[in-house]
């Protein structure tokens, strides 16, 4: 059995060096085309299914991307403001830019991480930070900002997570794919550029806040806010910054 999982495991490195040289242009990110596949998620499937058979892209239910689609964009240098036009898509679960020069191009290159490059993704920019995430774990990663106006930056981590897929116990039952899900967490930016991580309920989001609580509250009351989406904290924010 073991000679058979050796086997397996060189037939898939041989595999995978093969496609990556035949059709991955690596960056200095290192980014590539479907790295999910190929990388990351194509391990943990090998590493953790009973059978130890490779799950194949198909037979993963979402998809790792923001968009699957390379859309028009700019990555902009904080520290010369310096800016190029590319086509960008966000990986969301390697947390990385692919980028292309030629959306028309099979050359896809990754976007070098650092704190003073800036993704611009349509009008949607990109920072790359250091946060608290959504396990309580430190992190270096993409944040989105989905507000900022006047005293009051309000941010957004994507994220997934990853279920294994669950073969049927009986004829009567059905297999569970894989499945990608997508989740999000929203940081408030401080004037010395701390991000404190907004807990989305209402009873306990005004604390997110470093001032102003009470007003918080009684305005969560009036406008019977709920925050089950994102459209309820920007109107908070909006109303934050008025204080």
């Amino acid at each position: 059995m073991r000679t058979k999982v050796f086997h397996l495991l060189v037939f898939l490195f041989c595999c995978f060096m093969c496609y990556s040289q035949n059709n991955i242009e690596t960056g200095a990110g290192i980014s590539a085309q479907d790295t999910y596949f190929l990388n990351r998620i194509k391990q943990e499937f090998f590493l953790r299914t009973p059978t130890n058979e490779p799950i194949k892209v198909d037979d993963i239910d979402g998809s790792p991307y923001l968009s699957e689609k390379f859309s028009p964009g700019k990555i902009l240098d904080e520290l010369t403001g310096k800016s190029e036009a590319v086509f960008l898509r966000y990986n969301i679960y390697n947390d990385e830019f692919e980028v292309k020069y030629d959306v028309s191009s099979e050359n896809i290159v990754g976007l070098k991480k650092g704190s003073t490059l800036v993704a611009q993704l349509g009008d949607d920019k990109f920072y790359y930070k250091a946060f608290v995430n959504h396990k309580n774990e430190q992190k270096l990663g993409y944040l989105k900002e989905v507000y900022n106006s006047k005293n009051v930056v309000i941010l957004k981590d994507y994220y997934q997570k990853l279920r294994l897929p669950k073969p049927a116990k009986t004829s009567l039952e059905k297999d569970i794919p894989a499945k990608l899900s997508n989740h999000q967490s929203y940081y408030l930016k401080t004037d010395k550029g701390t991000l404190i991580k907004i807990e989305m309920n209402r009873k306990k989001i005004a604390n997110s806040f470093p001032n102003h609580q009470n007003e918080i509250k009684s305005f969560i009351k009036e406008k019977k806010l709920r925050f089950n989406d994102e459209k309820d904290l920007l109107q908070l924010a909006n109303f934050y910054g008025t204080l």
